[in-house]
């Protein structure tokens, strides 16, 4: 699928938007639903009980106009035009029910978006609305009036969620960051108690990046090489969970005073090898904007001639670590000790001075870092090694946090730790 775009063709971005929510197991066959008000007023739907994996742009269905494939809109429609007439700014609403969420909604409560600034900036505050008939004037009702108070991300009790944007790339990230945020929380809550930020913390971790430019230029064949590899990299990350469209960084050095690093927007799942951002002597190319953790990945090289690769991300069983304040303990298994090795959990900190003791922390034993509710930083001599280390250690945290309902975790022994530096640690 092509990288979702804002001013293709409202059915054409709907179907492929309905696809990707079905395939990424954010709602079932034929349950969820999109709507979009496109640029003259009309409002089009996903239609009504057609599976979601096999939907065309041909199904759209456009509410004022006769359907020629004879489908439906929506019979949620009622909900989708109350938000509209209420609230001005939003284009688009997705209706899905992935299984985070539902969990919510079965407690008839949101999940709480303060525990990340990232999470908290793109979903606000989120509300619950009472439950209704689907499809029923009253559900209508009572959803939209939450958001006429302002909140784009609705919890509908005993049933799933609601999300609302601008335009149907801004829902999209939306239901994303607000799913990521319920399996955060539904983890966290089996290890210990949830630590969220204060006012000021989140304010304090905003990290606005202000960068010199230089003219582009052609790419060489290694670092056209270099910019694919990071893509595929990045692509993966998505596909395993352990980076949302929107949320995560890939960088890699290319030479003695240049990295290549993702871009600040667009959307990972499609990444290309022109998003990727050139950064040389400190410079990024024109017209591209890095990533808004660029500092910390340059501070990295600079300081660790031997780092190759630098990944940032926010997966949800690492970071039921980092909102508990729980020590992720590696020493579970022979793979995680060597090749992840220990994972310090450092306090939460303001953008420059995670940056230095992110920086400061790192060494030839010390590879990981998980910054308590903020994301984990993980290093590599190579792509691969960083995205190996990355999926290790949420591998080990999901096996970590699903233990718990079985028992106690014991780690490897002293003994059998010594005998594992021995013969893979020691050079």
């Amino acid at each position: 699928m092509e990288q979702i775009e804002d001013d293709i063709n409202p059915a054409q971005q709907i179907a492929e938007v309905i696809q990707r929510i079905w395939s990424d197991g954010l709602t079932t066959a034929t349950g969820g639903n999109i709507t979009v008000r496109d640029k003259n007023g009309l409002i089009w739907s996903t239609p009504a009980s057609v599976d979601k994996a096999s939907l065309t742009a041909d199904d759209i269905v456009c509410v004022s106009r006769k359907s020629k494939s004879g489908h439906k809109p929506t019979s949620e429609l009622p909900f989708h035009q109350a938000i509209y007439s209420k609230r001005k700014d939003i284009n688009a609403v997705i209706h899905a029910h992935p299984a985070g969420l539902t969990a919510f909604s079965m407690l008839k409560t949101a999940p709480e978006t303060d525990i990340i600034s990232e999470i908290k900036r793109i979903c606000g505050k989120p509300a619950v609305a009472l439950y209704q008939i689907s499809g029923s004037n009253e559900l209508a009702e009572s959803i939209s009036e939450e958001f006429r108070k302002g909140h784009n991300c609705v919890i509908m009790e005993n049933h799933a969620a609601v999300v609302g944007g601008s335009s149907l790339p801004e829902a999209l990230l939306r239901l994303e960051t607000f799913e990521l945020c319920a399996g955060i929380i539904a983890n966290a809550s089996k290890i210990g108690n949830i630590n969220k930020l204060t006012l000021d913390q989140l304010t304090a971790s905003e990290n606005k990046v202000v960068i010199d430019s230089f003219p582009q230029q052609e790419y060489s064949s290694v670092e056209a090489k270099l910019r694919e590899s990071i893509c595929s990299y990045t692509r993966r990350c998505y596909n395993q969970g352990l980076m949302t469209g929107s949320m995560g960084a890939v960088s890699s050095r290319l030479g003695k005073n240049s990295i290549l690093v993702t871009p600040s927007r667009g959307d990972k799942r499609d990444i290309k090898p022109e998003d990727i951002v050139k950064i040389k002597d400190g410079k990024a190319e024109s017209g591209k904007n890095p990533d808004p953790s660029i500092k910390l990945h340059l501070s990295i090289y600079r300081k660790h001639p031997d780092i190759k690769s630098v990944m940032l991300s926010k997966p949800t069983y690492t970071m039921a670590f980092g909102i508990t304040g729980n020590r992720l303990d590696t020493r579970t298994t022979p793979e995680s000790f060597v090749l992840v090795g220990d994972v310090p959990l450092i306090p939460f900190l303001t953008a420059e001075a995670k940056i230095s003791r992110v920086t400061n922390g790192l060494s030839s034993g010390t590879h990981c870092m998980i910054v308590e509710n903020d994301d984990v930083v993980v290093t590599g001599q190579s792509l691969l090694q960083t995205y190996e280390r990355l999926e290790v250690i949420e591998s080990t945290a999901k096996s970590l946090i699903q233990s718990k309902n079985l028992g106690i975790a014991s780690p490897i022994s002293e003994k059998d730790l010594m005998n594992l530096k021995l013969k893979f640690l020691m050079v």
